[in-house]
């Protein structure tokens, strides 16, 4: 009897454990080990990239960005622009339905850009369309959209996660609480959210295209970079993101795994606060770029995964421009601080993210040591879980300087320069530098506006001038991140907004 009763215990520990190893080692199912805490699941309350990955699982828009930066048709078959470039037509596709079964059509887009246009919520996605003056559902399939003035990037803005189209039905049902049940036209239909552990998709079976070859996904949130490798060395998952460079090389000799680099546009900077009084002055900001020796950094924390940066716009941005390195030079970092009359008594606090962007705790731990070696005191807060990090990045309270990267998803300087840095956007997310120049909002509103691309290169051109100058951020580098797959996966990829994208996966 007791034989019986130990191996009855044994039985159930096995079973609990092969249940532990994770749903990848079911051959239908495909599991994700994202690096950061999901911040929502609503297309218009958009913050940060691992919840727009999973995002575009379940939503499409009407155009999309493709890997190779294309803005190519999605929801929408094709478009019109008038002569003044101030309204789009567009016309959609038929027969397509969300998951909840209600008709995608002109109405449905309608529904969600008012709701879009007249949203109060301090987030990013409304300011992507301050342009919209109005959209009107022409037909049932003809959706018209009115601009204030001419917009250049518009089309681009269309195809950004915050343009994604949720159900109509669900806004209704839902409200403020939509992105706790997500609901789109997308390859992958939502089951459930657990917060901070995993997001669990199912496939569309009804997908207006090529379904995806597995019949459910799920995302795990794994902080921890060791944790996410050992999942994927043993199966419990099939996908890692930020793969750290002393990594790379060891899973690049594991058969059952390959490792793929991606030159993101992504900038990585520390924010730095122009408002509070010891860093109003430009020559205290340029110091604290000369301080900083970002090659070493690169090179030695990142493993070469990076280049340091020279303008705030990433190099895959339409309108980036070369502008200046701020080289290492502690010697000249000195010089401006006694010039602003802070020579060894400037005191700052730094705040940084740990696992949402590639080694960025010890980069902040690098620049705080590197800071403190010219005299300046520097207090470093480093936050493990990204949505509150997020919190506080607009906080009043928030530190001097915050350790952000920043991709344009619409590979447009606008998406950048606009978000980043205009006066529009100060003290809220993502300008936490708080950065008001009205000559440099000058440029970016122009490039705004111009439909002549050569002229939108020159406007964006001088604002990164002014930009640079004025060091409203310590210049770090652009980053390449590594993703890792196990071989049974084909169909994966990352765009250069660093956004992996899952629609494709399929199963050897």
């Amino acid at each position: 009897m007791r034989r019986g009763v130990v191996l009855t215990v044994l039985a159930t520990m096995l079973a609990l454990a092969v249940a532990g190893t994770g749903a990848a080692a079911q051959d239908d199912t495909v599991v994700v080990a994202l690096s950061s805490t999901l911040t929502t699941l609503e297309t218009q309350d958009t913050t940060d990239t691992d919840s727009a990955a999973v995002r575009f699982s379940i939503y499409e828009g009407l155009v999309t960005i493709n890997q190779h930066g294309e803005t190519v048709p999605e929801l929408a078959e094709s478009w019109d622009v008038s002569e003044d470039g101030r309204t789009y037509t567009f016309y959609l596709r038929k027969g397509i339905k969300f998951h909840d079964g209600t008709p995608f059509n002109a109405e449905a887009v309608k529904v969600n850009f008012d709701r879009l246009m007249t949203t109060q919520r301090n987030t990013s996605a409304g300011a992507y369309f301050t342009m919209l003056e109005s959209v009107e559902a022409v037909d049932e399939y003809t959706v018209v959209f009115r601009t204030k003035e001419p917009f250049g990037p518009f089309i681009r803005h269309l195809g950004i996660h915050a343009a994604q189209i949720m159900s109509p039905a669900a806004i209704e049902k839902w409200g403020d609480e939509v992105g706790q049940h997500p609901v789109g036209t997308g390859p992958w239909k939502f089951v459930e959210w657990v917060r901070g552990d995993h997001v669990t998709l199912e496939r569309n079976e009804d997908y207006w295209r090529e379904k995806p070859g597995a019949k459910r996904l799920i995302y795990r949130i794994v902080p921890e970079p060791s944790t996410r490798v050992a999942m994927l060395e043993t199966g419990e998952a099939d996908v890692i993101l930020r793969v750290t460079p002393e990594e790379v090389e060891r899973l690049s000799n594991n058969p059952n795994i390959r490792v793929f680099k991606t030159q993101t546009a992504r900038s990585m900077f520390f924010s730095i606060h122009t408002q509070r009084p010891h860093l109003a002055d430009p020559r205290v900001r340029q110091a604290l770029n000369y301080a900083v020796d970002k090659e070493a950094i690169v090179k030695s924390i990142l493993g070469g995964a990076g280049v340091v940066a020279d303008s705030p716009l990433g190099s895959g941005v339409f309108g980036y421009t070369p502008i200046k390195t701020y080289e290492y030079n502690p010697q000249k970092a000195r010089q401006l601080l006694t010039e602003a009359g802070y020579a060894n008594r400037l005191s700052i606090t730094i705040a940084a993210p740990r696992g949402r962007y590639v080694q960025d705790w010890l980069v902040a731990q690098a620049v705080q040591a590197q800071l403190q070696a010219i005299g300046i005191k520097a207090q470093l807060n480093i936050v493990g879980d990204f949505a509150s990090y997020i919190q506080q990045i607009t906080s009043p309270d928030r530190a001097d300087l915050m350790f952000l990267g920043w991709a344009p998803s619409t590979l447009d300087g606008e998406g950048g320069l606009y978000q980043i840095l205009h006066g529009d956007r100060a003290n809220q997310f993502a300008n936490s530098s708080a950065f008001d120049n009205d000559e440099f909002d000058r440029y970016v509103d122009l490039a705004r506006t111009s439909t002549d691309q050569e002229q939108r290169l020159e406007y964006y051109q001088k604002a990164q001038e002014i930009a640079v100058e004025e060091a409203p951020m310590l210049f770090m580098y652009y980053q390449a991140v590594y993703t890792a797959v196990r071989d049974r996966i084909e169909g994966v990829y990352v765009l250069p907004s660093e956004q992996l994208i899952m629609r494709e996966v399929r199963l050897k």
